[in-house]
């Protein structure tokens, strides 16, 4: 039996007596009784819990027995993951039974569980959990299952491999097609042994969140439309996220009322799923919008609530809690609590670095080199976004993130007295005093009408700074009043 229970990183009384029996029937010591045994010998064995129900091997001592299972047992192995993984399935411990079934080889159950159970566990907050047992799928049980589909299409999009994303979905509506063949979009209903109907409004979903990260206004609209009117009603966390996704159609296109209205209802919604991750995803948007109207104590409020509410759930090292130091930060910075602001912004950046959305990383980086430029730290902002322009080659960097920290760098030149690379900048954007501005580049305006006054066009200058206003004023962002 100690052999036998090397495979298992912990032990229990119950587990250990999951693996008592072998092919031919021979019973060995009692789980109970063997732990206890171990116990009092002094044998190795680390308590794991108060109540001393769980244990593990010294690891040294486990690396040894797991050397001896690989002579004694080698044809056995998989039998004794298969064991375990159904012992911890009919338990409750979901992950551990995919990590036993992995090891024993049998993807397939693996993929079963991970169908069935991962709408839970992605209410528990263990999203990267998720993504690094989809990784270890083969590529033919991937490419079975709309639902995996689908839920690979959403880690990737999270990595900004937009058009990786895309593809994972074009090859789930395959499926779709193939089980019934029904074009399952834009109107149509497909009927099979699966939800099919909710799949389809996930992958409308996340094609609107697509749209959203290209800038794509009218793109967001149609998918959000779609996935609403093919999601079931009780599904709230996705339609609590195509929620979220219309705010973004919103709020790009300037009508912050709109905006504001999406974000309290995905909010409203995030409520009823009982799903961390999109009750902090819908409220650090609404988080965002408040700022923007110039409603900062709402937003400390609301971030000092949430990081409370993750504190007690044992979470803050998740990385959406990583944008939520970030943008909670930014918001103190505003209100002149710069080193408060300075710490929190560099722990959120270090969560975020450790994960794998790259969104909520070049977000929070945007935070701390604003916050450090605030502060006095040109070097330090600019070696930021610096670095910002080194994310964006690694992954899709958002249009409302990949057009900040260009800006920022040229902003930061006029300070050094540069204006050279200034001017440069301006040129290689094409920009005039007669441009479009819109609230995507809203920012990139300011910073150009900077570069006028340093170049003594004080009338251009002016021009632009006065329609730069009219437009904040019309939607009321407060905020870009207030700079402007």
């Amino acid at each position: 039996l100690l052999i036998r229970t090397s495979i298992l990183n912990k032990l229990s009384a119950d587990l250990c007596n999951q693996l008592r029996f072998d092919d031919e029937a021979q019973i060995l010591m009692d789980g109970s009784a063997f732990l206890s045994e171990l116990e009092n010998s002094n044998l190795f064995i680390v308590p794991l819990d108060f109540e001393q129900r769980w244990f593990r091997y010294h690891h040294l001592f486990a690396d040894l027995l797991k050397i001896r299972a690989s002579q004694k047992y080698s044809t056995k192995l998989n039998v004794l993951h298969h064991k375990a993984s159904v012992w911890y399935e009919e338990n409750g411990l979901i992950y551990d039974a995919m990590a036993h079934a992995f090891e024993s080889d049998n993807h397939e159950r693996a993929a079963e569980l991970l169908t069935t159970h991962y709408e839970a566990m992605l209410k528990s907050g263990q999203n990267a959990r998720i993504w690094g047992l989809l990784s270890r799928l083969p590529e033919p049980i991937l490419l079975s299952s709309p639902d995996l589909l689908t839920l690979k299409a959403w880690d990737q999009f999270s990595r900004g491999a937009l058009d990786v994303a895309a593809g994972y979905l074009d090859e789930a509506e395959k499926l779709l097609i193939e089980h019934t063949g029904v074009d399952p979009l834009p109107t149509k209903t497909v009927l099979v042994g699966f939800d099919s109907s909710k799949i389809e409004g996930r992958i409308a979903g996340i094609r609107a969140f697509i749209s959203s990260y290209r800038g794509d206004i009218p793109g967001i609209i149609h998918y959000a439309q779609i996935s609403l009117d093919k999601l079931p009603a009780e599904d709230s966390v996705w339609r609590s996220l195509i929620s979220v996704a219309l705010g973004d159609a919103y709020g790009m296109a300037g009508d912050l009322d709109a905006a504001y209205n999406a974000r309290v209802e995905a909010v409203r919604n995030s409520k009823t799923s009982d799903n961390i991750y999109l009750q902090l995803l819908a409220s650090l948007k609404l988080a965002i919008t408040l700022r923007m109207i110039g409603r900062l104590q709402e937003v400390i409020d609301l971030c000092t609530e949430l990081y409370a509410d993750v504190e007690s759930r044992g979470l803050t090292q998740i990385t959406i809690v990583g944008w939520l130091l970030a943008i909670w930060a930014e918001t103190l910075a505003e209100t002149n609590q710069l080193d408060q602001a300075l710490e929190m912004t560099q722990r959120g950046v270090k969560l975020t670095e450790s994960g794998d959305d790259i969104a909520m990383e070049g977000w929070s980086k945007l935070c701390l080199g604003r916050i450090l430029f605030t502060l006095g730290d040109l070097n330090g902002s600019q070696a930021i976004f610096m670095g910002l322009q080194e994310l964006s080659n690694e992954g899709y960097v958002p249009p409302f993130i990949q057009g900040q920290f260009s800006t920022w760098l040229a902003r930061i030149s006029i300070v050094h007295g540069n204006t050279d690379f200034a001017t440069k900048w301006a040129e290689t954007l094409k920009l005039s005093v007669d441009g479009e501005i819109n609230q995507l580049n809203e920012g990139i305006y300011i910073s150009y009408a900077r570069v006028l006054l340093q170049q003594e066009k004080l009338s251009d200058a002016e021009l632009i700074l006065n329609r730069l206003l009219d437009e904040a004023s019309k939607v009321g962002r407060i905020t870009r009043m207030v700079e402007i």
